[in-house]
């Protein structure tokens, strides 16, 4: 048995993934779809189901459905399971959000890093973090992000705003926290983190395909990928 890339149908140029059940992404139209998977059946993904609205990036997480369309405002799911257009404008702007363990983060066309704090609300309740990113993400490995050089930063801050970012060892182009970290480099590889609390370049290549744009890893450290093609894959145990 080894690991391998596997082809998921469906095309999109980027993904978020939340638990084993829980996959949304949006397209090169900027058209919402949810990943469906028949579990009765023993299906797998594949089939999506289109929902309401229009996002340029979507995040999935302990926080619930984010995402940000292509004027920068911010939106809320409210949904449920249905596929209707039930979205709640969140005061505020960002070019990029992420949602999970440590709440809801975000980076503005600035650069300037924002974490929410206004609950169930709906106005402009963010803080603003120290540092300067360009791209953030969220989860169970913590709060992680990359910056306009490539450089890989890790939060420290706890509940504060300074800029408590610890630098890590190691480039890449974007960046995906979950039930570990991984990431796509600007040669299109994608890494997956295996330095623990430490700081050093302690990243492992996955495979030797070089044509990725977008990875995410969810709460079961399942790693999805978006290839240039927009075609999804996922990083599976497949039998000999």
């Amino acid at each position: 048995m080894g690991f391998e890339w596997v082809h998921i149908g469906g095309s999109l140029k980027q993904i978020s993934v939340g638990d084993v059940l829980s996959v949304w992404g949006v397209n090169s139209a900027n058209e919402i779809w949810r990943g469906h998977r028949d579990v009765a059946g023993g299906g797998d993904f594949g089939d999506w189901n289109r929902i309401g609205g229009s996002l340029k990036q979507v995040s999935v997480g302990a926080a619930g459905v984010w995402g940000v369309n292509s004027a920068d405002e911010i939106w809320r799911w409210r949904g449920g399971s249905g596929t209707g257009n039930d979205w709640d404008r969140i005061g505020g702007n960002l070019k990029q959000v992420s949602v999970g363990a440590a709440g809801v983060w975000g980076v503005n066309s600035a650069d300037e890093i924002w974490r929410w704090r206004g609950s169930s609300g709906t106005g402009n309740d963010w803080d603003q973090i120290g540092g300067s990113l360009k791209q953030v993400s969220v989860g169970a490995a913590g709060v992680w992000g990359g910056n306009s050089a490539d450089e890989i930063w890790r939060w420290r801050g706890g509940s504060d705003t300074d800029n408590d970012w610890d630098r890590i060892g190691g480039s890449l182009r974007q960046i995906s926290a979950g039930d570990g970290v991984c990431g796509v480099n600007s040669q299109g590889e994608v890494w997956l983190w295996r330095g623990g609390s430490g700081t050093g370049n302690v990243w492992v290549r996955l495979s030797t395909k070089t044509d990725f744009k977008h990875v995410a890893i969810g709460v079961t450290g399942i790693v999805w990928a978006v290839d240039k093609a927009d075609r999804i894959l996922r990083w599976d145990l497949i039998p000999s």
